[in-house]
């Protein structure tokens, strides 16, 4: 995507949908937030 900025772009997308829903949509991102909330037990 010519002129995408990933950090920009993905705060507006994640403020507009959620979390809980990018962490249905993106399992290995759902993944990667387990561990790091594993972390802090």
């Amino acid at each position: 995507m010519i002129g995408y900025k990933k950090v920009v772009m993905g705060k507006v997308i994640s403020e507009s949908i959620g979390i809980m829903r990018i962490r249905q949509q993106c399992l290995h991102f759902d993944d990667w937030l387990q561990r790091l909330e594993k972390l802090t037990e």
